[in-house]
């Protein structure tokens, strides 16, 4: 058992983290509700990258509240301010090291 992150809104940092899952490879994807984004890390705790922003366009959010991954590597995210589920296909960009969403979005 470790921990990592901090109080803050930085990166690496949550204010209240809502919803977490891991993938295949064990990184860990974590929703941040006050900060409005969903930031990864390694197995091993180290910060990876983020994505999101308050917002109700593709890939912002409005207090996403939880988060899942399956197998095919789509990362689920429920957005509960804008009242939909997210989706984003997980491939990291070799440019920036982000995330390549190709997001689509269910509203409910």
């Amino acid at each position: 058992m470790f921990q990592f992150g901090g109080i803050g809104i930085f990166s690496g940092n949550f204010r209240v983290s809502s919803g977490i899952a891991s993938d295949k490879n064990g990184n860990l994807y974590i929703a941040g509700f006050y900060n409005h984004r969903i930031q990864m890390f390694s197995k091993k705790g180290c910060f990876l990258t983020e994505w999101g922003e308050k917002g109700d366009g593709t890939g912002q959010f409005d207090g996403p509240t939880d988060i899942a991954v399956d197998e095919q590597g789509q990362l689920y995210v429920a957005d509960w301010g804008n009242h939909r589920i997210q989706v984003f296909q997980i491939k990291m960009s070799p440019q920036k090291n982000q995330p390549i969403s190709g997001a689509f979005q269910f509203h409910l």
